[in-house]
């Protein structure tokens, strides 16, 4: 069955359907809704928007606010109360809300009110309606053609049988299709249950696929060759460090390949410790592919590796920003191993990157990329040794059961030259009053973040625009520049290498500063609208400051009630990022660690810590219990 045997799908609406990538009768059926509308009568009046008959006692009115902006007011009767009731820009209703018409609101109740939705009480049909927001498609008809393919197709199963047995879940199709039709809240409720575990099931499959990696040579590395580059290292490595550069060697020379996570705080020295086995493996004429979630980190770390050890070490970088021409000639050179080691994001495992002899993978955030993608890049190499690091720590108990066949190592003290980063809290609408410190960083020669929560103007969140244009007329002498995602990335480039070597005086960025960023004059961070953040994240940004010999200053400005004052005074105090991480996790679920980008599950930021990692755990048990 082909999209275009479908009633109603011709030559437009195909283009329509292509746009959103939807190719497939299958990838029609898996276009699942966004969220859904339960239309039901409420019987007595809620302090929460609800459904409700109501009857019309008076003429409306229009009354013309401003250009563009009509409102339209009459009195209803809700459930024996009389409502004043407003409708904006929908003057079509004028001729239709007659006194005595029946009509069905949808809204809070007040004295005076505005209705979010209306509804002749003839035309309104209980029950629960799908919403798509698929782009140019209105909802009804999608679901029309969703109707027509599942009478021709049947969605095959992809769960094991244990696992459904397990978990007394229903078939996938039987699944799917009330997911799109369905016929109470339990549908909807039983649709995400099955959702939630095929995702980590599938996650674990893959993991347990991928840790069965056939026993391979011992890598002949001599870790005496460390030695020399250790001492020239511009700083002294921890015994932390020491200690994992030791298991990470050892890893080398193990007979199957190694499936390592190395977490620590921000600033802790991961990159290093992974960089310094490296080391050992390039000198065997073996390559490593070292990956990182955006261009931005991906030359960052590259600049460091040259900083520390270029000279002995062919580098490059591969990312999607390259001309043709360099692209063609760095893959070409990479594949012929004229490079020991490269630096790249989502390329690296794109079938056209091939690499003479991959003996190491090192990713970055490692939660920002999927397990497949992961694997992918692990194919590209005979028995490959993989390195993840994360700078979001969490308990090594906890660690082992999310990332389980991975070993784990901890990297927990910090190195002697981190400064301390104070934090402070203070309401969002005293933020001018922070122009005195900014103008005192100046005057001690050290730069300044400013961090937003969106690069947009918006009528409720303080953004990247408005930001700079209040800086830039308050500092009018100051270097300002902006660094957010919907930048090239070669701009985004050239604005944080100007950052670092102190030709731009004050950043005004969204959280894509949060990892790797490394400015060693930076003393003072605001981050607006502080309460749009988690713990973690808010760890990470202000872990840019006190890198080097400069203490930090960082203030949360916030919007809200003492509620949310008290939940960001915790970071005051709160150093750990072990600590601040478990909060998080407790607080905001699972989305940060899982990583969403590979899956489009936007559900997991939502899933519950203790339920969800309960769901881990059986899932790996009935799995480790098939034969």
């Amino acid at each position: 069955m082909k999209l275009n045997t479908i009633p109603g799908i011709g030559p437009k609406t195909l283009e329509k359907l292509t746009a959103l990538k939807i190719l497939t009768v299958e990838d029609l059926l898996l276009t699942v809704p966004k969220s859904y509308d339960e239309r039901k009568l409420c019987p007595t009046i809620l302090e929460t928007p609800a459904y409700y008959k109501a009857t019309v006692e008076s003429a409306p009115k229009i009354f013309s606010i401003r250009r563009n902006l009509k409102r339209l007011t009459c009195k209803i009767n809700v459930l024996g109360t009389s409502v004043q009731m407003a409708l904006f820009n929908q003057t079509h209703w004028f001729h239709q809300l007659n006194v005595g018409t029946e009509i069905v609101i949808y809204g809070t109740i007040k004295p005076s009110m505005t209705a979010q939705k209306v509804f002749l009480a003839a035309n309104f049909k209980p029950g629960i309606t799908p919403n798509y927001r698929l782009k140019k498609l209105s909802d009804t008809r999608f679901q029309g053609f969703v109707e027509k393919a599942f009478e021709g197709l049947t969605i095959p199963e992809s769960l094991p049988e244990v696992i459904r047995h397990k978990f007394q879940l229903k078939s996938r199709h039987e699944t799917l299709f009330y997911a799109h039709f369905p016929r109470s809240m339990q549908d909807v409720e039983a649709f995400f249950t099955w959702q939630k575990i095929a995702y980590l099931t599938a996650r674990e499959i893959g993991r347990s696929q991928s840790d069965k990696a056939p026993l391979g040579a011992a890598k002949p590395v001599d870790p005496a060759h460390l030695d020399g580059w250790i001492k020239r290292l511009p700083f002294t490595l921890t015994k932390g460090q020491h200690d994992s550069v030791k298991v990470l060697v050892d890893d080398l020379k193990a007979p199957r390949p190694a499936r390592r996570l190395l977490q620590g705080d921000t600033g802790s020295g991961k990159t290093v410790v992974a960089l310094l086995s490296s080391v050992l493996l390039m000198k065997q004429g073996f390559q490593v592919a070292f990956m990182a979630p955006t261009e931005i980190l991906v030359e960052q770390h590259h600049k460091m590796f040259q900083s520390l050890f270029g000279s002995a070490f062919k580098s490059t970088v591969l990312t999607g920003s390259l001309d043709n021409k360099v692209l063609k000639n760095r893959l070409s050179a990479l594949k012929s191993g004229d490079i020991d080691i490269v630096f790249g994001t989502h390329l690296l495992f794109s079938p056209s990157t091939h690499f003479h002899k991959l003996g190491q993978v090192i990713i970055d955030e490692q939660h920002r990329f999927g397990v497949n993608q992961r694997e992918a890049l692990m194919q590209k190499g005979t028995s490959a040794d993989l390195i993840s690091l994360s700078a979001t720590p969490i308990p090594r108990t906890l660690a082992l059961t999310l990332y389980q066949g991975m070993d784990v190592t901890t990297l927990k003290e910090m190195p002697a030259n981190r400064q301390p980063v104070k934090t402070e809290v203070i309401p969002l609408k005293d933020a001018k009053t922070l122009d005195y410190m900014i103008d005192m960083t100046f005057e001690e020669n050290q730069q300044v973040f400013i961090v937003a929560p969106r690069i947009e103007d918006d009528d409720m969140l303080l953004s990247v625009e408005r930001i700079e244009s209040y800086y830039r007329t308050r500092f009018k002498n100051a270097r300002i520049a902006t660094l957010h995602g919907q930048q090239p990335a070669t701009e985004k480039t050239v604005t944080l290498q100007a950052f670092q070597a102190h030709e731009i005086d004050l950043l005004i960025a969204t959280s894509v500063i949060e990892v790797g960023i490394d400015v060693k004059n930076a003393g003072l961070m605001l981050i607006y609208h502080a309460e749009r953040f988690g713990y973690a994240q808010l760890h990470q940004l202000r872990g840019r400051l006190g890198r080097h010999h400069i203490p930090g200053v960082c203030y949360l400005l916030y919007q809200g009630n003492a509620q949310v004052k008290e939940r960001l005074t915790v970071l005051k105090t709160m150093t750990d990022g072990f600590e601040i991480a478990q909060m998080d996790l407790k607080m905001r679920g699972f989305g940060t660690l899982f990583g969403t980008d590979q899956t489009g599950f936007s559900a997991l930021q939502a899933w519950p810590y203790e339920e969800t990692l309960a769901l881990i755990e059986t899932i790996q048990e009935t799995l480790q219990s098939t034969p």
